[in-house]
């Protein structure tokens, strides 16, 4: 393992990291990328929670990780300013280099560079609801259905904390499946057009089921997937759904969405999606905060949304024909998600054996 200080300012870090190439707890095939390059300094910048605010890492770190390394790994949370960094340093080397990435990267990169891209969270997802043999409830009725839609929050990342305060204000929780974090109502919006700031309520945390383990994906899909197949529609947001020129790859929070019976309402960044409309998923993505949007803006609209589908499953027969009409594309998505895994390894093998002579024996 190798431990590098990967960023630079007055209070410098040492992080020890390898790639994601698959989560090491789980029984899953050890991936071509580990198997070639095993582990590698992985850069990527982070959220730091007690002084909010991101951290980069600096130029110089990475001039200097770019010489002695010819194979790097790059995590999620990639913010357009740190991609160019990195990709100004490789210029400046001028020599053979692969970059193995979590998610594909916008821009032209040099022609001394070759990417990589592995995908690793919807690998391990697909692999786990392919292998768990976890079934599809098709052709649903309405009647069986116990809530109107189904949402998650959990971790600090403030979006969708006020996503779910802003539905518990307007009611529609009482209707719904979702789980929290504790929140406060001294968790206000910054600008506050509404003027709902004040009316903000405490919500105790609540889970669905058992405790989520992220570390344990197949124990959380034997008790999460049946209640979302019990769902009108299962509405999946993304972390730091404020910030929308941060890059991320497909997580398992889009994964639980294509991944069973139930509808979904998408609210994903752009290369999330269309990375997802790329293996062929059919959906409407509702979207993240956009640039022109103030964040409360932003919850408003998701909010117009999800209010519209609630008043539209009280009436049980509209509730039944609009299922009905979402059923090929959902069946479409689930399919797809049990065989996801063997797309993303296929590629990533093709990725490795299409590198010309020059990077082939890189180490």
């Amino acid at each position: 393992m190798l431990e590098l200080k990967i960023h630079e300012d007055p209070n410098p870090r040492t992080k020890t990291i390898e790639l994601l190439s698959e989560h090491k707890w789980l029984d899953a095939p050890t991936s071509c990328v580990t198997r070639k390059w095993g582990d590698r300094p992985v850069l990527g910048s982070f959220y730091d929670v007690e002084i909010k605010s991101w951290k980069y890492f600096g130029v110089g770190k990475i001039d200097q990780m770019v010489r002695e390394h010819s194979v790097i790994y790059l995590s999620v949370h990639l913010l357009p300013c740190e991609i160019e960094t990195l990709r100004d340093s490789l210029r400046r080397l001028g020599e053979p280099r692969i970059i193995v990435s979590m998610q594909a990267l916008p821009g032209e990169w040099p022609d001394s560079v070759r990417l990589i891209v592995t995908h690793p969270m919807a690998y391990i997802f697909s692999y786990c609801l392919d292998k768990g043999g976890f079934g599809i409830q098709h052709k649903k009725k309405v009647r069986d259905l116990k809530y109107n839609f189904g949402i998650m929050q959990q971790g600090p990342e403030p979006g969708r904390r006020h996503l779910i305060m802003m539905l518990k204000k307007l009611g529609l929780l009482d209707r719904a499946l979702y789980s929290n974090n504790h929140l406060t109502a001294d968790h206000t919006f910054s600008s506050d057009e509404l003027a709902i700031n004040k009316h903000l309520v405490d919500i105790p945390s609540k889970i669905i089921g058992v405790s989520y383990d992220r570390k344990n994906l197949f124990e959380n899909m034997k008790f999460l997937l049946p209640e979302i197949e019990k769902c009108h529609l299962w509405i999946s947001t993304e972390s730091d759904v404020y910030m929308s020129d941060l890059l991320m790859c497909v997580a398992e929070k889009p994964m639980w969405a294509v991944s069973t019976g139930t509808p979904l309402l998408a609210i994903w960044r752009e290369n999330v999606a269309q990375q997802m409309r790329d293996w062929g998923y059919r959906f409407h993505n509702l979207g993240i905060k956009g640039e022109d949007e103030t964040d409360q803006g932003a919850v408003r609209r998701w909010c117009e949304k999800i209010a519209f589908m609630d008043h539209l499953f009280r009436d049980p027969d509209w509730a039944q024909d609009w299922l009905d009409l979402q059923g090929e594309n959902t069946s479409w998505n689930a399919e797809l998600s049990r065989k996801l895994h063997l797309t993303i390894a296929g590629d990533t093998e093709r990725q490795i054996q299409e590198l010309p002579a020059e990077f082939q024996n890189l180490q």
